[in-house]
Formats: C-alpha cells, structure tokens, sequence
C-alpha cells in the first residue's frame, strides 16, 4: 500500500510567532492581540496557514494526558521547518509559536529546535482521549473508523 491520503481539513490550523504575552482579564486594544486559554497574544510575522494534513492520531502522553500527533503534508513540512528554525534562535516570548485554530490561540509552544520531520504534538491538557478527539472533529478530520 502507498502512503495515505492527504485529508483536508474543514478549518485551517495557523501558525504565527508571538510577539507579547499578556496575562489579564482583557485582551488589550490593538491589532495583532488574539485570545487564548491562559492569556492574550498578539502575533506577528507571515502566518502560516495549513489546510491539510498527512495523517492525524491521539496519542496518550504520561503522566495520564492525551496529545493530538499530526504529520504535515507537501510543501507545508519545508514552509514549517523554515518557521520554526526561525522562531528557535530568539529569545521569549518570540521563541513561542502560536497554533491558532478558528481565531483562538489554542497552545503556544516554545520553539527550541527548528521541526524538519512535519509532525507535531498539540497538547491541551486533556486528561481523557475525547478532548483531542473533539479537536480532530471541530477541525473537520474524519473519525478513525468513518470511512471519511
């Protein structure tokens, strides 16, 4: 069998460098600023925009959490390995890449090393396998097993 298909998603997944962290009950006034679980962020730079992935699973991540693993397809693998070589070398919070998905700053990892494999770990804290399961469904990726 050949390598799987490429699903493409119903809604993106963006990446953007944070420029500004602010932790309060507001997000301030400004261009830039978008909301997220913990805090505000406001972003800068080209954004990246991903429509569709390889391949997309739940994973189990100790101590008891779940994570969505995701693979990268085509082109997006070389445009997220430049982004994050970029991000990996300046101090923080500029070393943090925002993973926006329909607005909202879901996670903001800090960037160490530049990702050339295309896969990638978003890890929202779920302590049962049905929150990043939730993330695949509100993304648009078929549900192991739907045949879609």
């Amino acid at each position: 069998a050949g390598p799987a298909a490429v699903v493409r998603l119903e809604k993106p997944i963006e990446f953007q460098q944070i420029a500004a962290v602010h932790h309060g009950p507001r997000c301030p006034a400004g261009p830039g600023w978008l909301p997220g679980n913990d805090a505000c962020f406001r972003v800068t730079g080209p954004r990246m925009t991903v429509t569709e992935l390889r391949s997309a699973r739940i994973a189990q991540s100790p101590p008891g959490t779940y994570v969505l693993v995701f693979r990268l397809a085509g082109t997006d693998i070389r445009r997220f390995a430049a982004l994050t070589a970029a991000l990996a070398t300046q101090p923080s919070p500029r070393n943090q890449l925002a993973i926006i998905l329909s607005g909202t700053v879901f996670s903001h990892p800090t960037v160490r090393a530049p990702v050339t494999t295309g896969q990638a770990v978003l890890n929202g804290g779920y302590t049962r396998p049905g929150g990043p399961e939730g993330l695949l469904h509100h993304l648009g990726y078929p549900r192991p097993g739907s045949g879609g």
